[in-house]
C-alpha cells in the first residue's frame, strides 16, 4: 500500500529553500503519495523547474486565505467564532489562543485561526514532515483541534527557529505543545539534537539527525591548486551579510595576512558597514565587495577562487546557521574550506582533516589559519580529498533521502 505523505511548509515553492522541493520529489520518485500544505503562495513557482515538472501545483494547497493587516484580524476573528463549534479539545483550543494573545504571537493566532477555517475539512495522511519547528506547531494543531488525520508528524529543526531568541520567547507554548504533542523531532545536527533534549526536554527516542545536504554529482570536483608562488590566494565569501556570516573578521583577518585576497558576493544590511571597515583598515586592495550576483557569475567566481570562508559566528539575539549548505557545496567542488567552531559545522569540517575550524570571533585564529594554508600550501590537497569524501559520505542528498524514505517506511 502506498503510503501518504504530506509536507507542511509557510511557503512553497522557496528559492532560498530548495532542501524542501528536493525532498518532496525525492519522496515522490520513491513512490510514495506526496501533498503539500503551506500557509502561503510565492511567485518563485516559475523559477523552479521541478515545480511544472512534477506538477506539484496539483498536490498543493495553500491554507492561510486571510488578507493581511486590519481586514485579515477581522476575518480570522470570523472564522474563530463561525467554527468554534466545530473545533476539537475545544478547552486546549482556547488555553491555545489565550497564549498566543498574551505572547503576542500573530503567527500562532493565525495558525488557530487556520484550524477554524478547515475545521469541516479532512486532511489524510500516514506521514507528515514540517520543515521549520514553527510549521510543525501548525501541524500538531491541525491534528488535534481540526482538519489533519495522521499517523505521525516529524518536525525538522533547522537554525533561526531553534536559536533566534525572539522566536523561541514567543513561540515557547507552542514549542512545549510540539515537542510533548508529535512523534519525531528531525534536527539538522547534533548540536540542535542536544539542545532538543537537554533545553526543551524531548524524548530522547523522539529526536533522530536528519542532515541537509546536497546533489553531490551537480558538483564536478575540481581540487584547487594552491600555489602561493603563482599569486594572492584567493579567497571568497558568498552569502548575505548579516551578523551571524561573521564577514567582518575575515576582512579583519585578511587585512593582517600577506599575499590574499578576499571577494565578498552578497547583498544584506551590513553590507555598507562593511565597505567602511575595509576603507578604515587600509584593505580595498585586498577585499572586494561585489553585492548581489547573478548565479553565473557567483559559479565563475568560485571556481576561479582557492578558499571559501565562511567564519559564522552566533548573532546578537541569538541566530545560528545550521550546518551551511554553502560549505559543503565548496567542500563537494573542490575548495578549500575555513569556517568556526560554531553550531553544527564542526560536524562537516574536521579542524587539519577536512578543513580549518577557528572560535567564533577570534581573527587571530583566522591569520592562523590563512597562514597555515600558504605556509602548507602542498599539503591542502588532502584536506580537500578528504572534504569531498566527507561530503560524499554523510552530507549526499541521495542517501539523505534514502533515509527519510526508509524512516516513513518503517514509522
Amino acid at each position: 500500500m502506498t503510503k501518504k505523505v504530506t509536507f507542511v511548509v509557510n511557503e512553497f515553492p522557496v528559492l532560498s529553500e530548495t532542501f524542501v522541493i528536493e525532498q518532496v520529489c525525492a519522496l515522490i520518485d520513491r513512490g510514495f503519495d506526496v501533498n503539500i500544505l503551506a500557509c502561503k503562495k510565492t511567485s518563485d513557482a516559475n523559477l523552479t523547474p521541478k515545480f511544472k515538472k512534477y506538477k506539484l501545483d496539483q498536490k498543493l494547497t495553500y491554507l492561510d486565505t486571510f488578507a493581511r493587516g486590519a481586514k485579515g484580524k477581522l476575518q480570522m476573528l470570523i472564522s474563530l467564532i463561525k467554527n468554534f463549534h466545530l473545533i476539537k479539545s475545544k478547552n486546549d483550543y482556547v488555553k491555545a489562543l489565550f497564549y498566543s494573545v498574551k505572547n503576542k504571537n500573530l503567527s500562532s493566532l493565525r495558525q488557530l485561526a487556520i484550524c477554524a477555517q478547515y475545521a469541516e475539512t479532512r486532511f489524510d495522511s500516514d506521514f507528515v514532515i514540517c520543515h521549520f519547528l514553527p510549521n510543525g506547531h501548525l501541524a500538531y494543531a491541525l491534528r488535534k483541534f481540526s482538519a489533519l488525520h495522521c499517523d505521525t508528524i516529524a518536525t525538522i529543526a533547522h537554525g533561526y527557529d531553534i536559536s533566534l531568541y525572539k522566536v523561541l520567547s514567543k513561540w515557547h507554548y507552542e514549542y512545549s505543545k510540539l515537542v510533548a504533542g508529535t512523534e519525531l523531532l528531525l534536527p539538522i545536527s547534533e548540536r540542535w539534537a542536544d539542545l532538543l533534549i537537554n533545553k526543551f526536554n524531548a524524548e530522547p527516542a523522539k529526536v533522530k539527525v536528519q542532515h541537509m545536504g546536497v546533489n553531490i554529482n551537480h558538483f564536478n570536483f575540481s581540487p584547487r591548486n594552491i600555489s602561493p608562488e603563482s599569486g594572492p590566494i584567493k579567497l571568497i565569501a558568498v552569502g548575505r551579510a548579516t551578523e551571524k556570516k561573521g564577514l567582518e573578521y575575515a576582512i579583519k583577518a585578511v587585512s593582517r595576512t600577506e599575499n590574499t585576497h578576499l571577494s565578498i558576493v552578497g547583498g544584506g544590511e551590513l553590507l555598507t558597514e562593511l565597505e567602511q571597515l575595509a576603507y578604515k583598515l587600509n584593505a580595498t586592495d585586498k577585499v572586494t565587495l561585489l553585492g548581489p550576483l547573478p548565479h553565473e557569475n557567483v559559479l565563475k567566481l568560485l571556481a576561479e577562487s582557492h578558499v571559501f570562508i565562511l567564519p559564522s559566528v552566533t548573532a546578537k539575539d541569538g541566530d545560528m546557521e545550521g550546518i551551511p549548505v554553502a560549505l559543503m557545496e565548496a567542500m563537494a567542488s573542490g575548495m578549500l574550506v575555513l569556517s568556526t567552531n560554531h553550531s553544527g559545522i564542526p560536524e562537516l569540517i574536521e579542524h587539519k582533516k577536512s578543513g580549518l575550524l577557528a572560535d567564533e570571533r577570534s581573527v587571530e585564529q583566522l591569520v592562523h589559519n590563512i597562514n597555515y594554508v600558504i605556509n602548507n600550501s602542498r599539503s591542502m590537497e588532502k584536506l580537500i580529498e578528504n572534504a569531498r569524501q566527507k561530503v560524499e559520505r554523510d552530507f549526499n542528498n541521495k542517501e539523505l533521502n534514502e533515509k527519510l524514505a526508509n524512516l516513513i517506511i518503517n514509522s
